[in-house]
């Protein structure tokens, strides 16, 4: 693919419209791509979502905790939440 620059008198409407289409096609397949990756992932290092419940009637579901065999993930907000609270007690400690 040549690249233009816009102000060039050659760059015309359909050009746009084509790398576009181009752009997209590349995303879509990149987001396959993706998707196949995260599943081979899940498939090998047996990942699991455990606990949680789904949602009930106008209630919100509750996720649950990753698990990669019988290691449980932290949740990001929970790592940050206990960075947290170790700091405060850290400085309550000190005089």
């Amino acid at each position: 693919m040549k690249l233009q620059s816009p102000s060039s008198p050659s760059h015309t409407l359909g050009d746009a419209s084509r790398e576009a289409q181009e752009l997209a096609c590349l995303s879509a397949t990149i987001a396959r791509a993706r998707s196949g990756l995260v599943q081979e992932l899940v498939e090998v290092f047996n990942i699991v979502q455990v606990g949680g419940r789904p949602p009930i009637g106008s209630k919100a579901g509750t996720k649950g905790e990753w698990k990669i065999g019988d290691l449980i993930l932290p949740v990001p907000g929970d790592i940050r939440r206990a960075f947290l609270t170790i700091r405060i007690c850290i400085l309550c400690l000190t005089p």
